[in-house]
């Protein structure tokens, strides 16, 4: 249960908040948490540093850091997931609110009259079979992250008669942010796995988990088990289970940081199954990946509606390698398969060039969008 003291400290932030001047909170980030802050924070920073843009940085984490030094030109306000946050959000009146969390209007957090709402992407996926089916409908404007998403917005448009929404081919930051870093030769003695799982009803650490890390502790691989953040959130319990079944074993940890950045960088291979993950790690890192094959992450029924084949199936098998569950307890064959996939390591950046936009300069685009969209509302 919520205790009294973070209570008041969300409602008085928010009380901070609404007694700013409108002209300081023209622009308004809104993060989930740190998970979805380190999608956000590459635009803020642009935004500050070549344009000395005024920015409120709001945030459901108590625990949230934007920037490691403070920055003179963000004001952060904690509002916590609750009542306060509810409160909130249809009364912001800022001129832009920048999110990563979708289904805005359409579900709890509802829209504030004469904002204009811009949804940037904490995936590189695709819009229609991972998220709900009216998930964007009520943005103003969308920052596609490549011709996928551009298309598959403009055709839903279109069949469902719905008002265009301003999309634009921005790229994605985290991508970009991942690509100025200089990654460290792979090591052949004792390289590092990570296995990142997405959040569904099917999922690594759901069906596989045990069996996965079985078949490869038993090696010289030392293994990172980096839970996504929802899963910590709602299935804890599974992740107590895996970490008591191999705490003796010194090769094997599991990444509490709900910021995956430090565990990606480190490592030498993933292991996933539907995570948007995949991209990031062979666009930005160029680094060989690993499917296993377990049903795919599908929150719209009607996905098939969209003529387009969603991203994330269609690129699976030209990024890595695809592993049937059955096959998880064949080191040889497990082995086998990273060979193959660091074969296509090769290709990545071709293919990062095709479905991403900007690659190396998203953050610097979409600022620039942002504050052009602000110059427009001004006039």
């Amino acid at each position: 249960m919520k205790s009294l003291k973070i209570w008041f400290k969300e409602w008085n932030q928010i009380k901070i908040f609404l007694n700013l001047p409108l002209r300081e909170r023209k622009i308004v980030f809104y993060s989930e948490g740190p998970g979805t802050t380190s999608h956000l924070r590459p635009i803020i920073e642009s935004l500050t540093k070549n344009f000395n843009q005024n920015i409120c940085f709001l945030t459901s984490d108590i625990n949230d850091i934007l920037f490691e030094k403070p920055n003179p030109l963000v004001k952060t306000f904690f509002i916590g997931s609750g009542s306060a946050r509810t409160f909130i959000f249809p009364r912001m009146e800022s001129k832009i609110l920048v999110t990563t969390t979708p289904n805005i209007q359409s579900k709890q957090l509802k829209k504030s009259v004469n904002t204009h709402y811009i949804y940037t992407n904490h995936s590189p996926v695709s819009t229609h079979m991972v998220y709900q089916e009216n998930a964007f409908d009520d943005f103003d404007t969308f920052l596609c992250c490549g011709p996928h998403q551009y298309e598959e917005i403009k055709k839903r448009e279109s069949i469902y008669n719905l008002k265009p929404k301003n999309l634009l081919k921005i790229g994605f930051p985290k991508i970009d942010d991942l690509l100025k870093i200089s990654v460290e030769e792979r090591s052949k003695k004792n390289p590092i796995i990570l296995i990142a799982p997405s959040w569904g009803t099917k999922n690594i650490i759901q069906d596989c988990a045990i069996d996965l890390i079985e078949t490869l502790i038993k090696t010289n691989y030392k293994i990172i088990l980096r839970p996504h953040n929802m899963t910590w959130r709602h299935k804890s319990f599974q992740i107590k289970k895996i970490g008591k079944h191999f705490s003796s074993f010194s090769n094997f940890s599991i990444d509490k940081n709900i910021d995956s950045s430090n565990s990606v960088l480190k490592s030498d291979i993933l292991i996933t199954d539907w995570s948007g993950i995949a991209m990031e790690y062979g666009f930005g890192l160029n680094k060989p990946v690993l499917f296993i094959d377990l049903p795919p992450k599908i929150n719209n029924p009607n996905y098939k509606n969209i003529p387009i084949a969603p991203l994330e199936k269609s690129i699976r098998s030209q990024l890595g390698q695809i592993i049937p569950i059955e096959k998880l307890d064949n080191l040889n064959y497990l082995k086998k398969q990273l060979e193959y996939s660091e074969k296509k390591t090769l290709n990545h950046k071709k293919l990062g060039n095709l479905w991403i936009y900007n690659l190396g300069k998203s953050s610097q685009i979409a600022s620039e969008e942002i504050i052009k969209i602000l110059q427009s509302l001004e006039k």
